[in-house]
């Protein structure tokens, strides 16, 4: 059995690779959602292989021959929608080659959200629909047993899950993996599943908005197995929101104090879901970059994205990061319904204002599931059949959203400008300088990225 997580496209993937056998990305995070899978299967007794094709940088025909040396009867292949394209390209080639020799299956975010995809795009046999473990592991002795499958099933979410097995990261080479805020051996940890809230341009098919916790010394005791057998000092957390349980992030932070564990961590959550009890309590167990989902510079544009925080916990969650010596990075979106010109701007000022430490700007993109995208369609904003052309590669770029007042090619300009206001000024070059003065290789990650930039 052979477990697949292709890239976004197979034509972008081999930009070559450095002489750590890294490759040319600015990033690179391990598969996690695929490593779930292969767990599970081997708890079940299954042998399992996974590919990660962009942490090698494969192409397709580098992917294609690192299955044929698994001589597989399953390959199950998991997409996200932007990796739609690579696993279209990988379904056809195998369909072509092994005609009904091999099942090939689907998951992930994408089938999750649009379950139909397999019946446009007839190369898999069938997909699962939201979490995979428990299913993929029956579907899977199905296989073993000559069944032949068909059509779309639904994942059976685990409702214990300190039950569920830690991901397979054996099956991996996690040297590959890496994130430019630091230098340290680095994996991805989840410590929950599931959020509550309804952001109109989010896609939540796959996990969904039944919030579930593992208990604090589950993932304190996947955490010291990464240090003992992977030499791992840097945990992501990559839960939606990592401090939407108060009690919750407390006694994790208490739980890795307790075991003394001499690591650092960083996390993703909303600026309203943190205070100077919970930020000092995480600065003191490691945490040293949060992540925040901030937009929009303009309160009204966020209400209408059913973001509903005021500028104020913006500001505070910001400086209180500063104040106790945790890095920030801001997320902030170009593009945004109702958004006008000088909500725009407003945008563009915020990321200065706030002082984060890194920003990422993205021109938004209307991912199905979400209710941004259905009232695309409704708005004529996009075609209902945009993301099919993307994956039959019809497009080589993501669909966007362009409100009806501003222009796309406005967006992308104001994009790159922003980065360039905020990254190449002097002050924060100089302070970057004297931050990485006693890391060569952090130097040179900055470096790196700074000429991707660049160059972009």
């Amino acid at each position: 059995m052979i477990l697949v997580n292709p890239p976004h496209s197979f034509i972008e993937t081999h930009r070559g690779r450095e002489k750590q056998g890294k490759t040319k990305e600015i990033l690179s995070y391990p598969p996690l959602g695929v490593l779930y899978l292969a767990s599970a299967l081997e708890t079940d007794g299954i042998k399992v292989k996974v590919i990660d094709a962009p942490a090698h940088g494969f192409r397709l025909q580098e992917t294609v021959h690192e299955i044929e040396k698994g001589k597989p009867v399953f390959v199950g292949i998991s997409a996200t929608t932007p990796q739609t394209y690579a696993a279209v390209q990988l379904a056809k080639t195998l369909r072509e080659r092994y005609r009904d020799d091999l099942v090939i299956g689907l998951g992930g975010a994408h089938v999750s959200a649009d379950p139909d995809f397999i019946n446009r795009f007839p190369y898999f046999d069938f997909a699962i629909k939201g979490e995979g473990e428990i299913t993929l592991a029956k579907i899977v002795r199905m296989i073993l047993n000559g069944e032949r499958l068909r059509g779309v099933y639904h994942g059976q979410a685990p409702s214990n899950l300190d039950e569920v097995p830690p991901p397979a990261r054996h099956l991996v080479n996690n040297n590959l993996y890496f994130i430019p805020i630091h230098e340290k051996r680095f994996t991805s940890i989840i410590a929950s599943r599931g959020c509550p809230y309804d952001c109109l341009y989010c896609s939540r098919p796959v996990i969904g908005r039944n919030v579930r916790f593992r208990s604090p010394r589950n993932v304190v005791a996947e955490m010291i197995e990464c240090i003992d057998k992977f030499r791992i000092q840097w945990f992501q957390f990559v839960d939606d929101t990592m401090t939407l349980n108060r009690s919750h992030i407390i006694r994790l932070c208490d739980e890795i104090l307790n075991r003394k564990l001499d690591i650092e961590w960083g996390c993703q959550t909303r600026v309203d879901l943190v205070d100077a009890q919970i930020l000092s309590a995480m600065r003191k167990a490691g945490c040293r970059e949060i992540s925040f989902g901030i937009e929009s510079g303009s309160e009204r544009v966020r209400r209408v994205l059913r973001k509903n925080f005021k500028d104020e916990s913006v500001f505070k969650a910001f400086k209180f990061c500063r104040k106790i010596g945790i890095e920030t990075t801001a997320f902030f979106m170009l593009g945004l319904p109702t958004e006008t010109r000088d909500d725009l701007y407003r945008t563009i000022e915020f990321t200065r204002m706030i002082q984060a430490d890194y920003i990422e700007v993205h021109i938004t993109t209307p991912f199905p599931g979400s209710d941004l995208f259905t009232n695309a369609i409704k708005e004529g904003r996009v075609p209902i059949n945009v993301w099919d052309k993307y994956a039959e590669g019809k497009t080589e770029n993501l669909p966007l959203y362009v409100p009806p007042t501003l222009i796309g090619e406005d967006l992308s300009k104001e994009q790159k400008r922003v980065y360039r206001m905020f990254y190449f000024r002097p002050h924060y070059i100089l302070r970057r300088f004297f931050l990485d003065m006693s890391s060569v290789k952090k130097l040179k990650q900055d470096v790196k990225t700074a000429i991707v930039l660049m160059r972009w």
